[in-house]
């Protein structure tokens, strides 16, 4: 199944949308037909966050993983783990902050 935009205007308006949107363009306009809405959730568009970003938090994750794991087994909470927490919060306001200045907020 497929569409066609009537003219070049009616494309290039439909494209803004979807790039608005942080849809696929598949997902807007199913959404779009569907329910004649889309629901954007507030998430980072694929391929907007810096890679050294996406590798710290991949580095804080691991870490984490293994704070959780020795406290499930050992019952203690692991010293390290307020510090992974200030780390994770840290991140996230590099990409919430990086966010916002791409937006114009």
């Amino acid at each position: 199944m497929g569409f066609r935009p009537q003219n070049i205007a009616e494309e290039t308006a439909i494209m803004e949308r979807v790039k608005e949107s942080g849809l696929s363009r598949s997902d807007y306009l199913r959404q779009m037909a569907l329910s004649g809405q889309v629901q954007v959730s507030k998430t980072v568009s694929k391929g907007v966050v810096p890679f050294e970003i996406v590798k710290e938090l991949n580095d804080i994750g691991v870490n984490l993983n293994q704070a959780v794991k020795k406290l499930h087994t050992t019952g203690n909470m692991p010293n390290q783990l307020p510090a992974l927490l200030d780390s994770i919060e840290a991140a996230v306001t590099k990409v919430m902050e990086g966010q916002l200045a791409d937006h114009g907020s």
